[in-house]
Formats: structure tokens, sequence, C-alpha cells
């Protein structure tokens, strides 16, 4: 069973991956990294990595040379939504070995980042080398009209979805095919343990799925997003012989839920 999962990759021999289980690092060395440990206190970099593979609701992802862990970055799914709908997460660490600092990996680190999650990127820079470093890859400082409200969170900066897509490197080979396959991997998770909170009640309400004049084609708010990042969804009639209605995302086309008509229910 493969336990890596290979994002991107460079000709100098530099994988770019997410480990699916903490065992896996007990198969890797650990990079010679300074900056958490000397001024975040964060002696055990293995021992932290591991607890961040565990939780669910953050992305992890890893640069590798040959058997070595020379950089990696954490972004942690915020438990508030944007203005627009669209999720966001906050990074929370990047760090590159000091071996290896000065040769662009850390921006190719944030580019796959970008690719990985859908929404908004939120960040708080340690120092003024790191905002000059997030602002130099179309981070930017909260306006007025920012999607986030950030009023109670100064020192944030903010990379919009839609400045995202200007952050690929055309010297890394990005593996799109398996990107996409992680991050509906990850968002099925997240789209799970959502649909394990919401009773069955509730997502028959949220819909009114079974008014005989339903509109179809009216687009709904969900509580939770799709895999995509996309809040909204439409209703429509099964048309592949079940008898019921499917929850389909407005962006993507992905069936959301399926609802199957009870005895009684006008369709």
């Amino acid at each position: 069973m493969t336990t890596m999962i290979d994002l991107a990759k460079s000709n100098n021999g530099m994988v770019y991956c997410i480990l699916e289980y903490p065992s896996e690092l007990d198969k890797l060395n650990i990079g010679h990294f300074t900056y958490f440990k000397k001024h975040l206190g964060m002696s055990d970099y293995s021992k932290n990595f591991k607890s961040w593979i565990n939780r669910q609701n953050v992305v992890f992802i890893t640069t590798l040379l040959k058997n070595t862990v020379v950089g990696w970055t954490m972004a942690e799914k915020w438990s508030h939504t944007s203005t627009n709908s669209k999720p966001v997460y906050v990074l929370r660490g990047i760090e590159i070995s000091s071996s290896k600092k000065g040769n662009g990996y850390g921006k190719i680190l944030l580019d796959i980042l970008s690719l990985v999650l859908p929404g908004h990127i939120i960040t708080k820079p340690v120092n003024n080398s790191a905002k000059n470093f997030f602002l130099s890859l179309n981070f930017k400082y909260p306006e007025e009209n920012s999607p986030i409200n950030l009023a109670n969170h100064p020192g944030y900066l903010i990379l919009p979805h839609e400045d995202k897509n200007n952050l690929y490197n055309e010297n890394v080979d990005f593996l799109m095919d398996t990107i996409t396959k992680c991050r509906d991997k990850f968002y099925s998770k997240i789209l799970t343990r959502n649909l394990e909170n919401c009773s069955e009640k509730l997502i028959q309400s949220e819909f009114s799925m079974y008014s005989q004049n339903q509109d179809y084609s009216e687009s709904r708010k969900l509580m939770s997003p799709c895999i995509c990042g996309e809040f909204s969804a439409k209703e429509c009639i099964s048309s592949d012989g079940k008898d019921g209605v499917s929850i389909i995302c407005s962006n993507c086309g992905r069936e959301r839920y399926f609802l199957p008509k009870f005895k009684g229910d006008n369709l």
C-alpha cells in the first residue's frame, strides 16, 4: 500500500509529497532545521510532524531528497469561513533545511500548498524577512472589502483564492492528477465528519426537498463545502433510475448527497 503521495518532482531529485501515516517518518531522516527549534521551541521535529499527520484538519507537505526531509509546510483549516463562502486555511509554518535555503524551495512548497488547498490562505509572518517573502508571493494586507474578517487578528496577511493561480512554477513537474485525487480524499474526510454531525432531518429541511412545486435549478448554500471548496449546490431529480433527488455542487458538478424518495413524498 502506497503511504506517500507524490505531488510534484523537480529535475534535481526533490520530491514533494504528503505522508499518509506517521510511521512513514520512521523510515526517513529529518534534515537540519533551526528556526522553529530556536525561536519557537520545537525541539522534536519528528514528534510534531507525526502529530500533524494524525490531524484530519491539517495538511502537512514535505520536501524529500532521497531519504531526508529537507523542507516542510503545514496548514490548518480555520474554524471561520469567508464572506464569499470560500474556506480559509491558516499557514502555520514553512521551513527549509539550512543546507537548502536560498534556492527557491520555500516558494515551491507554497505553490504546491496553494494547489492542494481550495479557498483562501492566511498567515502571520514571524519577522520582517518572512513578511517580505509572503508579500512577494501575492499575499497582501487585509483590505476593507476583504472576504475574511481579521479585525481581531492583527498582523495577518491574506493570499486570496483568486490570486493563487499566479504561483505555478514552470521548473517543477506538478502531478496534477495526483494532486486532485489527494485533495478529493482529504476533503472527503472533512465532508464525512460534517455529515456525521448533521441529522438526516437537518439535511432534508436545509433543502426543502420534497415540495411538489420545487424549482430544481435554484442554488442553495450548504453548511459544509464540497471537496472543491464550493458551498452552493443545486437540486435535481436523479436521471439514473434512482427514485429521489440528487444534490449537485454548483461549481464542479459532483453529487454531494442523494436523498431517496420516501413513501408519501411527491417529487
